[in-house]
């Protein structure tokens, strides 16, 4: 016989109190609840130091979850003597990921705790940060910084899923997509455009920059791990519907078979430089960075100690000067960036110390002064 129970659990030393539901076939099971604070304070003051009340048995489910809602309502988990973090009554863990639920748990946490959830408030963060540093030393602000958890994590996962990445498991991998499909239509989160839009949304509010990725701090971070690193040595660019991941050299056939193609991270993409950056964009960008004084190519210029520069041409002369002489060449008819390679009736010429574009019908002239038809070889640059 299934009892439907609910249950009141009490620590006897503070009087800090948490109501649950359990269903179980046997009234003494042990059980003394699942909640994430009340098991921090279980671990903390020791289970005998808590005493668990049957409070209401029901026989079925729908009768335990409408008496549980009832107790467990909007005031009783905003007390400061619960341990109890989510509304009752199959709004907390049982529809978490309902929007009404979410809806719901983001309402509350912002009332309790200024944040949209409780691991986002400033007092999770202090408190996990104490713990970690209590337990593991100064400077630990994530247990995954530690050797011997992230060993542990890493058999837990080769014993559970045959990987040391539970992420790298298909099984893990193929539920994940699954989940994302049903709330929205894609296989990851960041292919919805909503998702991607709060993202970069975000993103500027707090550093100034679309992407995470894109912060010095990241990139300072990322350049120390990729210090000899064999993660992604050999790893091959896949895609697939406008999908791109990365798959190992030996996997890639069998990829091939599902439908995926080998690609590259850079295809569809151009360099551009403005004489003192380069940068690499989108094909569609490229018009507004030629606009901009920007010109294609990575440049050859080898920039350190040479200040600020703009690339600027005048009838087919090209030359990277210091900004402070912009305005005089702007004065003097010069523009922006380079010029276009391929131009139309022009060829590149040089004279062993320039090189620069003119019009096909002035080359005699040129060749009668000296100058030869091609560019500067690249040991007389610069």
């Amino acid at each position: 016989m299934k009892y439907f129970t609910i249950y009141k659990i009490t620590n006897t030393i503070n009087d800090k109190e948490y109501i649950g539901c359990h269903i179980t076939e046997k009234l003494d099971d042990g059980y003394m609840g699942s909640g994430k604070w009340l098991k921090r304070a279980i671990e903390k003051y020791g289970v005998e130091n808590f005493k668990k009340d049957i409070l209401f048995i029901f026989d079925n489910r729908e009768d335990m979850l409408a008496k549980e809602r009832e107790l467990v309502n909007e005031e009783y988990v905003l007390r400061e003597d619960t341990y109890n973090l989510t509304l009752g009554g199959g709004v907390g863990w049982f529809h978490i990921h309902t929007p009404e639920g979410r809806k719901q748990q983001k309402e509350l946490s912002l009332e309790r705790w200024d944040a949209p959830h409780f691991f986002a408030s400033d007092y999770a963060k202090t408190t996990v940060r104490n713990t970690l540093e209590e337990k593991y030393g100064e400077g630990i602000v994530n247990v995954f910084q530690v050797e011997e958890v992230k060993e542990k994590s890493k058999e837990s996962n080769m014993k559970a899923w045959g990987v040391p990445f539970a992420s790298m498991s298909p099984e893990v991998k193929e539920k994940t997509a699954r989940t994302n499909r049903e709330r929205r239509g894609v296989d990851y989160p960041v292919q919805d455009k909503e998702v991607l839009d709060k993202i970069v949304k975000t993103t500027r509010v707090n550093h100034g920059v679309d992407y995470g990725v894109q912060t010095e701090k990241c990139r300072s971070i990322n350049r120390e791990r990729m210090k000899g690193n064999e993660l992604t040595k050999g790893m091959k660019f896949i895609t697939k519907d406008g999908v791109e991941r990365m798959c190992r050299e030996e996997e890639l056939s069998s990829f091939i078979e599902q439908g995926w193609e080998a690609t590259s991270h850079t295809k569809g993409t151009i360099w551009v430089n403005n004489g003192e950056k380069t940068k690499m964009i989108t094909e569609e960008e490229k018009d507004d960075y030629l606009s901009d004084g920007w010109c294609l190519g990575r440049g050859s210029l080898k920039r350190k100690n040479l200040g600020k520069r703009r690339k600027m041409n005048k009838d087919g002369d090209v030359r990277v000067i210091p900004v402070e002489d912009v305005p005089t060449f702007l004065e003097n008819g010069w523009s922006f960036g380079g010029v276009k390679t391929g131009a139309s009736g022009e060829k590149v010429i040089n004279n062993g110390l320039i090189s620069k574009r003119v019009k096909i019908e002035d080359i005699p002239q040129y060749l009668a002064d000296g100058w030869v038809v091609g560019r500067l070889p690249p040991s007389r640059k610069n």
